[in-house]
């Protein structure tokens, strides 16, 4: 046994001492709530005694008695404060009001599966393993507990109702309502004297060949794509996302402030993650840019407006309203845009490239082309163009190496080919190239610190002289 202190995000140790201890290959922790070493060791030794007593009573009766008693110093949290309290305690990372949303309408649908099947819970503290098993086990056989959704879209002028029935959920799905619920017990289980988070032992289900990838676009879709999305409202998603790899969010509020006067740089915060982006504007994206007017803050004044303010959904789940934006129908357009639309007589409209799939195993088709799938695009395209990591990494904003190399893995196999066979050959009879004696090397390190010291109209006068030179060569 042992008591410590935990070290806090401003990394300065905790007040008070926490305990941590094995039972019948359990593990057991929590807060001692004694601020004096000597102190917090009696309350775990009591904890521990208490446990082992427990353990050796094998009853689940017994066992749920002996905690309500020895127990009793936690606070009962009803169930129906639970979420507020949650809202309280500090997290670990920075959620996005839209995520917190989320996390929301996944336990007002928990709290209704005990309101329909466990009528006598009231407060969290009496919610078992067994309970949290069972709607876990519902949620990835018939999908989400409340079946029927009531949504109200307010906006455009008047407000529409309707239903939707959802039968089945994708396993990724899945794991979400049960992240959602996890998270929630874990946050107020030492508030509750909870011995152990009921979600806790349950595993996420494995989503190897479960998820449906996102495919890039081909140049023959761009090309469809530019001829067609001219002169529409989303024509910015497309032209600023395959030539920035910024996300759907950042490119509808970007801000003519983030824009240097000459449109050749774009300097702005991820809104996902607060990472700082410079990113060189190409050649047509920066004529493209030239060509608006500054009329306001935003660059894009209609994508921002179906963004940020226009339609809401209100979810009556276990008789509460939760309230979700629905940033405009931008997703729901561009599908319509590329795909068209299912009508009784088949597909109607669109510019025939398919958006969707169907996914075994979930009733609602899978997303394969949007407006993400531009993101996927640029660094694709970065990749297979010889972009380093790094460099690819600093202009999409992701956090690790690792999440970069997840989008590059859209390169097809015939184009993994042709690059094999630009390789020297080394065994096999094949002729191979000459290794490097290092000065290649050293020069290439220092025209990388060079460039990194550029200004972006040095860096754009580089890549003008790298492409005459690559013309020259390729004349001779």
């Amino acid at each position: 046994m042992s008591v410590f202190r935990k070290k806090m995000p401003n990394g300065e140790l905790s007040p008070t001492y926490y305990y941590k201890f094995y039972v019948g290959g359990k593990r057991f922790r929590g807060s001692t709530g004694e601020t004096h070493e000597r102190e917090a060791k009696r309350v775990e030794a009591r904890k521990k005694a208490f446990q082992e007593d427990l353990y050796a009573q094998k009853t689940e009766k017994a066992v749920i008695e002996n905690y309500r008693e020895q127990l009793s110093g936690g606070k009962r949290i009803p169930l129906a404060e639970a979420w507020a309290s949650f809202l309280k305690k500090p997290r670990q990372y920075n959620t996005s009001q839209r995520e917190i949303l989320n996390h929301h309408a996944r336990w007002q649908d928990f709290l209704a599966f005990l309101s329909g099947e466990h009528a006598e819970i009231e407060v969290i503290n009496d919610v078992t393993t067994r309970m949290a098993e069972q709607y876990v086990h519902r949620i990835r056989t018939e999908g989400r507990y409340e079946k029927s959704i009531s949504y109200r879209r307010t906006g455009e002028g008047k407000d529409v109702e309707y239903k939707h029935r959802i039968k089945k959920v994708s396993a990724n799905t899945a794991n979400r309502y049960l992240l959602s619920c996890k998270m929630v017990f874990r946050a107020l289980q030492d508030e509750a004297a909870m011995p152990q988070n009921p979600f806790g032992h349950i595993q996420p289900l494995s989503l190897k060949g479960k998820i449906a990838k996102r495919d890039v676009y081909t140049f023959e879709e761009l090309t469809r794509i530019e001829k067609a999305a001219r002169g529409q409202w989303f024509y910015p998603l497309f032209m600023v996302g395959v030539n920035t790899g910024l996300s759907e969010g950042d490119i509808c509020t970007l801000q003519w402030q983030e824009i240097s006067p000459d449109h050749s740089l774009i300097t702005t915060d991820r809104n996902k993650t607060a990472a700082e982006l410079r990113i060189p504007c190409m050649p047509a994206l920066q004529k493209y840019l030239a060509t608006l007017e500054r009329d306001g803050e935003y660059v894009f004044p209609e994508l921002v407006r179906r963004y940020l303010t226009s339609k809401v959904v209100e979810l009556p789940n276990g008789g509460e309203k939760v309230t979700f934006p629905l940033r405009g129908g931008i997703g729901k357009a561009l599908t319509k845009f590329l795909q068209g639309r299912e009508t009784k007589k088949g597909r109607k409209g669109g510019i025939g490239i398919e958006s969707s799939r169907v996914i075994e195993g979930r009733d609602r088709r899978a997303s394969v082309r949007d407006a993400h799938s531009l993101r996927h695009t640029f660094i694709y395209l970065a990749g297979m163009n010889g972009l380093e990591l790094p460099l690819v990494q600093s202009l999409v904003g992701h956090m690790t190496p690792e999440m970069t190399k997840m989008y590059m893995d859209h390169a097809s196999d015939e184009a993994k080919r042709e690059a094999m066979q630009r390789m020297p050959n080394f065994l096999g009879g094949g002729t191979p190239l000459p290794l490097p004696d290092g000065t290649d090397t050293e020069l290439v390190r220092s025209v990388r610190e060079q460039l990194h010291k550029a200004t972006p109209a040095e860096i754009k006068a580089i890549h003008g002289l790298a492409a005459a030179m690559m013309q020259a060569t390729d004349k001779a």
